[in-house]
C-alpha cells in the first residue's frame, strides 16, 4: 500500500513539475516551440589559384580555421599551439581537412578531397566556407526545423534544429536554410529551387551603413539607407573572382533607400510591396539593383 501511495505521489508531483516546465528531461526536455538559424559558418577567401595537388595554399583570413592536433599549428612561426579542434574548408564542391595552420603567413595545409569530394584546382578569390565537420552533410534536409514539436523534443538529428547555418550539401553545393517565418527548410543560396521554389527568411531591419541579407528571399521592414551589402555564405561575390555571382529578393514593408557611396552601382530608393531584386555583378564589383522608385 505504501508504494503505491509513493507511486501516486510521484507521479502527481511530476505532472506538476511538466506542466510547469520545471523539470529537465535532457534530449526530452520540455520547451516552447522555436525557430533556430543554427551557428553561422564563415568564410574567407585564396589568395591565388589552387593545384588539385597543392597541399598547402593561402587565404586571406586564417580566423577560426585550425589543425587537428595539439601543437600542429607551427608556433615557431609565432602562432599558437593546436586546441585539437578540427576545421574543414569547402570551396567549389569540393571538402578539405585542415592539417596545419600558419597565422602569421596566412597559410593552411590541407587533406584533399574529403567525404567522396574530388580534389580540384580552385583559382584566386574563391570563396572558402569554414566550419567543423560536422557542418557539411552529402544530402539535403527535409521538413520541419524549428526544434521542439508540440512542446517535446524527442530528437531529430542534425536537422531540427539545425546546429549550423547555412546546411550545405557538399556533392552539389547547393544550399538551406532554416527559415524562422514557416520554419521549415528554405532554399538557400546556389539552390536551383530559387528563384521560383523561394521562401522567405528572417526579416531584416535595415540599418544606415552595412546589412547582411539573410536569404534569397526576405522583407526589409525600416528606411534606413543602405550602402553596403555584405555577400552572406553561400553567395560567391567577390571582387576577385570575375566569372561568380549571386542575387538576392527583398520585399520592402516600408520605402527604404541605398547610396552608392559603397558597393551599390546606383542610388535609389524602393516601392513597398514590389520585389526588388540586387544582382552582383562581378566586373564592376557592384550590387545592381533591378529598379529605381
Amino acid at each position: 500500500m505504501n508504494i503505491k501511495r509513493r507511486l501516486r505521489f510521484f507521479f502527481i508531483i511530476t505532472a506538476f513539475l511538466i506542466a510547469n516546465h520545471l523539470i529537465d528531461w535532457g534530449p526530452f526536455d520540455v520547451a516552447v516551440t522555436f525557430a533556430q538559424s543554427g551557428q553561422a559558418l564563415t568564410t574567407t577567401t585564396t589568395v591565388a589559384l589552387i593545384g588539385a595537388g597543392q597541399q598547402c595554399f593561402t587565404l586571406a583570413s586564417v580566423a577560426g580555421i585550425s589543425g587537428f592536433g595539439p601543437g600542429i599549428n607551427n608556433p615557431v612561426a609565432g602562432t599558437s599551439a593546436g586546441t585539437g579542434n578540427i576545421t574543414n574548408l569547402y570551396i567549389d564542391r569540393e571538402l578539405m581537412q585542415v592539417v596545419s595552420v600558419n597565422a602569421t603567413a596566412k597559410v593552411v595545409c590541407v587533406l584533399h578531397g574529403m567525404s567522396g569530394s574530388q580534389a580540384a584546382p580552385h583559382g584566386a578569390g574563391s570563396t572558402v566556407i569554414i566550419g567543423p565537420p560536422g557542418a557539411f552533410f552529402n544530402y539535403d534536409p527535409e521538413g520541419y526545423c524549428g526544434g521542439p514539436v508540440g512542446g517535446v523534443s524527442f530528437g531529430g538529428g542534425p536537422s531540427n534544429p539545425p546546429q549550423f547555418t547555412p546546411w550545405i550539401n557538399t556533392r552539389t553545393a547547393v544550399e538551406w536554410i532554416c527559415s524562422t517565418v514557416t520554419k521549415t527548410w528554405a532554399p538557400g543560396f546556389n539552390n536551383p529551387l530559387v528563384p521560383v521554389g523561394a521562401i522567405t527568411t528572417t526579416s531584416l531591419a535595415l540599418v544606415a551603413g552595412t546589412n547582411t541579407p539573410t536569404g534569397p528571399l526576405f522583407h526589409t521592414t525600416t528606411t534606413n539607407a543602405v550602402v553596403t551589402w555584405t555577400a552572406p555564405v553561400g553567395c560567391n561575390a567577390t571582387a576577385a573572382t570575375a566569372s561568380s555571382g549571386c542575387s538576392f529578393t527583398i520585399i520592402p514593408d516600408a520605402i527604404c533607400t541605398w547610396t552608392a557611396a559603397g558597393n551599390i552601382a546606383i542610388a535609389g530608393s524602393c516601392v513597398v510591396n514590389k520585389a526588388l531584386t540586387f544582382t552582383w555583378d562581378a566586373q564592376n564589383q557592384k550590387w545592381v539593383p533591378s529598379y529605381i522608385a
